[in-house]
């Protein structure tokens, strides 16, 4: 992604929604993947922490290669710019119950792309995959600090219910937040 500019990027949100594929990541994704981690990571409340590419291509290793059935990583692709998006989540159990919800790991739109289609393709994406798991509640969080409000609103209009918050505080060590 390194290179292309803000006019390039202008006209992929005019481009039909078919230009973009919505697919499962694979093994050979996983140095994309590190680098769309990367414009993640540079782009949260997070990025305070140093960016570790080894350990995140070892996450996704770990669930890739070979592929998990309790994860799923979708990405959205375009022909041309590479990786432009991606969902990364996972079903289990309660720990209280037999019951299984899915949640998110890192669900993420480049901003260039933000107002497209892109989100609520992986959206239903992810919903779809956790249904055929057998589901009973699917779970988005907001850890990233990135437009929350925008955030809080896209989730209400897909559906989804307010349910609380995340709150975070820095670990203070020597009169300095870590």
């Amino acid at each position: 992604m390194t290179g292309v500019g803000h006019q390039q990027f202008e006209d992929l949100k005019n481009e039909e929604n078919q230009m973009t594929k919505i697919r499962f990541a694979t093994a050979a994704d996983i140095p994309a993947l590190v680098e769309l981690g990367k414009a993640i990571h540079g782009e949260t409340r997070l990025s305070r922490f140093p960016f570790n590419p080894k350990r995140l291509a070892a996450q996704f290793e770990s669930i890739l290669s070979p592929p998990r059935s309790d994860y799923c990583v979708f990405v959205a692709e375009k022909e041309t710019f590479g990786l432009v998006g991606l969902f990364w989540g996972q079903i289990s159990q309660y720990y209280f119950s037999d019951a299984l919800v899915a949640t998110d790991f890192m669900f993420y739109v480049r901003p260039e792309l933000r107002g497209t289609p892109l989100a609520v393709r992986l959206i239903h994406g992810f919903r779809q995959w956790a249904t055929n798991r057998g589901a009973d509640e699917v779970c988005i969080n907001m850890t990233t600090g990135i437009d929350i409000d925008r955030f809080d609103r896209f989730l209400r209009h897909m559906g989804f219910d307010y349910t609380g918050g995340n709150y975070s505080q820095w670990v203070v060590r020597d009169g300095a937040a870590k």
